[in-house]
């Protein structure tokens, strides 16, 4: 359940659990076709919206301490992987939040998240094949973190503008040229990226009213505990996936 700190550090239901619960469900969505349907390559298409969404919000959020909470989770979770015969590389996502957040905080000391944006950008693109072997989508979600700390600090600038375009146009690129989509997947991919991009550029934490309490509280208790539904529902379908249905 939800507990009290939670409610009074986050505040009501707003935009920022809503892009929460678009990342976990859609990750949910990717991960029954990764795990059930791998012929269904709309589900894995559909599943591109996830990661975009939890990387924009770490650099958005400009919070860049580790918490002890996420390492023992990211530590637990790959040694549960690696329990039930998943690989050790590339890391999980965790692991990736975990060395952006390093990395965000080290630029931000350096100054170059403002002043050499571009250079960091550039950095994440030649990096992107060595360190995707390491952990998963590689350098992207440094990008990502990038345009999220723009639009915090400079809002729908040009600058800003120009550095989503290019990042989500490098993401695409990454996508469309090792992983193989059908043409209907590609166009749903693109959809996706065009209807991210115009959220990400407009985003603030705003208070969102429903009629409905309960569904407010079940969208805030989803965004708020996405770190464990993360793990819980991947385990559940890694063991399902290698005990039953193999």
């Amino acid at each position: 359940m939800l507990n009290a700190v939670r409610y009074s550090r986050y505040g009501p239901l707003n935009r920022y659990d809503l892009i929460k619960v678009l990342a976990i469900t859609t990750m949910v969505i990717d991960h029954i076709g990764h795990f059930f349907f791998p012929e269904m390559t709309t589900l894995r298409a559909v599943g591109r919206m996830a990661f975009p969404c939890f990387l924009f919000l770490v650099g958005w959020s400009g919070r860049w301490k580790v918490t002890s909470e996420l390492l023992i989770m990211a530590c637990f979770f790959e040694w549960a992987r690696y329990m039930l015969g998943y690989g050790l590389a590339p890391l999980n996502i965790l692991w990736s939040i975990i060395i952006v957040r390093w990395c965000m905080a080290v630029l931000e000391r350096w100054q170059w998240l403002d002043d050499h944006a571009w250079g960091v950008f550039l950095l994440g693109v030649i990096w992107w094949y060595p360190a995707n072997i390491v952990l998963e989508y590689g350098s992207l979600g440094l990008l990502f973190a990038l345009a999220g700390y723009y639009v915090r600090k400079y809002k729908n600038n040009a600058r800003t503008r120009e550095l989503m375009v290019s990042v989500y146009g490098f993401y695409l690129l990454i996508t469309l040229m090792f992983y193989r989509y059908a043409v209907y997947d590609i166009v749903l991919i693109f959809m996706e990226a065009m209807l991210l991009t115009a959220i990400f550029l407009r985003f603030s934490v705003t208070k969102i009213v429903l009629p409905s309490p309960a569904a407010a509280y079940m969208l805030m208790w989803t965004g708020r505990n996405s770190l464990y539904i993360y793990i819980v529902h991947f385990l559940i379908f890694q063991y399902l996936r290698r005990y039953i249905f193999n």
